[in-house]
C-alpha cells in the first residue's frame, strides 16, 4: 500500500495542529514545508467536512483539532484524504480476492489503532 502525497500533507497539517496550543492559519501550518497554501486549504476543507478539524473564520481565524489527538486515527485521516484504505480488486481470482481481503482487514485494524497522538510522539 502506498500513501499519497495528499495523505502525507493531511498528516503533516494535523500534526502541526496537535503540537500547537492555539489555532493556526494555513500559512503557519505550511511554513517549513513544500506544501502550497491553496492545496493545504483544500485538504483542510476535507478534514473539516469530516469533523477532524474546526475552522474559525475571520481575520484572526484559523484551525483547531475538533477532537483530541488520541481520538483521531490514521485510518480516518487516510480515508478522508484518499478514500477507501485498500479498495477491492474486482475481477480478481478467488485466491487473490482472499489475500486482498485478509490484508485489507489487518491493514485497517492497524491504521485504525494508530492515533494522531502516536504519530505526534514519534514525529
Amino acid at each position: 500500500m502506498r500513501l499519497s502525497t495528499r495523505t502525507e500533507y493531511a498528516i503533516d497539517l494535523l500534526v502541526a495542529l496537535a503540537k500547537s496550543d492555539r489555532k493556526l492559519s494555513v500559512k503557519e501550518m505550511c511554513t517549513g514545508t513544500h506544501m502550497g497554501p491553496k492545496y493545504a486549504e483544500q485538504i483542510m476543507r476535507q478534514l473539516g467536512a469530516a469533523r477532524l478539524v474546526q475552522s474559525i473564520r475571520g481575520v484572526k481565524g484559523g484551525y483547531l483539532l475538533a477532537r483530541s489527538p488520541q481520538k483521531i486515527s490514521l485510518g480516518e485521516i487516510i480515508e478522508v484524504a484518499d478514500g477507501q484504505i485498500m479498495p477491492d480488486k474486482n475481477g480478481a481470482s478467488k485466491s487473490f480476492a482472499y489475500v486482498n481481503k485478509r490484508v485489507r482487514k489487518e491493514l485497517c485494524s492497524y491504521v485504525g489503532g494508530l492515533s494522531l497522538d502516536d504519530i505526534v510522539r514519534h514525529a
